[in-house]
């Protein structure tokens, strides 16, 4: 993959600049109150200057968005203990119609209210399986209804991930 600067200058190609666009107004809104736009702009251009020579330049906007979350969630704790804000944790599979929710349905059993649960699907299901909920009500576990199917598009913003795939226990 060609080096994502243009000549000696480094200045950054159209595209990368964008997505840096994109993470600056994306974050300057999700710290609307904390942090104004020329902070956060700041710190995401740093975090870009801090990844821009990896070898992969494919991940690099990703990892600068990601870099620049941390950042910022550690100097709103510092600052003002804002960033004690629960986690937000996405369990998905491919379909999304049961296992997923079990992952998601024992998370919330076990952590309660300290952490936000989600699930998703790379191809979601229109239901659930009945007979995940039914299994899960025995052990005291209620799904029903609780994450209903959606694409994996829809829980970009979420802090830590787990990707539970169906092919890994067949083969």
């Amino acid at each position: 993959m060609p080096n994502r600067t243009n000549g000696e200058r480094g200045e950054i190609e159209l595209d990368v600049e964008y997505a840096l666009r994109v993470v600056i107004a994306e974050l300057t809104e999700q710290y609307r109150g904390q942090f104004n736009a020329e902070t956060v702009e700041r710190f995401v251009r740093d975090s870009y200057a801090s990844l821009r020579h990896a070898r992969i330049q494919q991940f690099v906007p990703v990892l600068t968005e990601r870099f620049t979350k941390d950042r910022l969630r550690a100097l709103a704790k510092v600052e003002s203990g804002v960033g004690n804000q629960i986690p937000h944790v996405l369990f998905l599979c491919v379909h999304n119609a049961g296992r997923s929710q079990m992952a998601a349905g024992w998370m919330k059993q076990l952590a309660g209210d300290r952490v936000a649960v989600y699930s998703g699907g790379s191809e979601p299901s229109d239901a659930l399986n009945r007979a995940v909920v039914e299994a899960m009500a025995e052990v005291g576990v209620d799904i029903a209804g609780r994450w209903k199917t959606r694409p994996v598009s829809r829980w970009k913003r979420c802090d830590r991930s787990a990707t539970i795939l169906e092919r890994a226990w067949r083969d």
